[in-house]
């Protein structure tokens, strides 16, 4: 009786042991399992595909000098929000009444791959392209944002800086040939863009490309990009790109359909249409700006100013 007495004892006074040890090795093995669910989640979230809507602009930027930080590899980002399916971003700037003062802050991309030196860098280089769809020409409907089909959206570099201003020649493609020959060029981009991993800082969506690439940016820009007359695509300066502006061009496949800011364009089919120019502060803020536009008081001031002086002459 003792012994079976001092036998229920020692079971008795093992069980808080056990249990407390079977409840930590449980804990440990949720953690463990919580451990590597937020890994992988983290693996995951830095993998991401990038988002591209066709119709997006695109903005380019890869430096030039060999053996230097950031050579071999090209930087593609979507300039600024994705826009509705089957339309893209491009008519948001098409159709834009007013500049834009923060397109995209890609300050920590260009930093992270060019370093800090960036916009001081004569050897960097950038450029903008889009287009919504590469295909067999089609008509502009509501449906695509009156953009009609193989209907690109090319940067042609300022001649000087000048916000809001065209200052440069304006792009053309007067073969249909070449129109559709520029579309697919940029179309691979985009494909390229959409199929790569989104390496974007504070939600930017960026992706790097091996410059080596065929058929990517510097292979497009460098060998293939045709734009009749248009002068260079990519905008680079000897003190930096921050000194430097791209007139933003839309370029007509056909006009059936097309309206330009609810308009129908008065241009030719292949002839570019300019829409506003992309700057680049020191920062690696981009804005977008187009004409300015006088304010109603002084646009008052302006009108009365004409109707007094008419009646003056009127008198004498």
């Amino acid at each position: 009786m003792l012994v079976m007495v001092l036998t229920l004892w020692n079971d008795h006074s093992r069980k808080p042991t056990q249990t407390k040890r079977t409840m930590q090795n449980k804990n440990n093995k949720l953690l463990t399992m919580l451990a590597v669910a937020g890994i992988y989640s983290v693996a995951a979230s830095s993998a991401n595909a990038a988002t591209l809507t066709l119709g997006d602009l695109i903005l380019g930027f890869r430096v030039s000098t060999a053996a230097t930080q950031g050579f071999g590899t090209d930087l593609l980002v979507r300039a600024g929000a994705t826009g509705a399916t089957g339309i893209g971003n491009a008519v948001d700037f098409r159709d834009a009444t007013s500049s834009i003062s923060s397109v995209v802050d890609i300050g920590g991309e260009l930093s992270s791959l060019y370093g800090a030196d960036w916009a001081s860098r004569s050897d960097l280089s950038w450029g903008v392209v889009g287009v919504r769809s590469a295909s067999a020409s089609a008509n502009g409907t509501t449906g695509n944002g009156n953009t009609p089909a193989r209907s690109p959206f090319i940067g042609i570099a300022q001649t000087a800086n000048t916000p809001g201003v065209a200052n440069s020649n304006a792009a053309s493609l007067s073969s249909g040939t070449d129109r559709s020959a520029t579309s697919n060029r940029i179309n691979s981009i985009n494909s390229s863009f959409s199929s790569g991993t989104d390496t974007g800082i504070s939600g930017v969506e960026a992706v790097q490309t091996l410059s080596s690439t065929s058929g990517l940016w510097t292979s497009q820009q460098s060998e293939s990009f045709l734009v009749g007359g248009g002068g260079l695509t990519e905008a680079s300066s000897t003190t930096g790109i921050d000194d430097t502006g791209l007139d933003l061009y839309w370029i007509l496949d056909r006009t059936v359909g097309a309206l330009d800011n609810g308009v129908a364009p008065t241009a030719l089919a292949g002839q570019g249409i300019w829409q506003g120019s992309f700057q680049i502060s020191n920062s690696g803020v981009v804005s977008f700006n187009t004409a300015a536009v006088p304010e109603p008081s002084r646009a008052l001031l302006a009108g009365l100013g004409l109707v007094g002086l008419l009646f003056r002459r009127r008198r004498a």
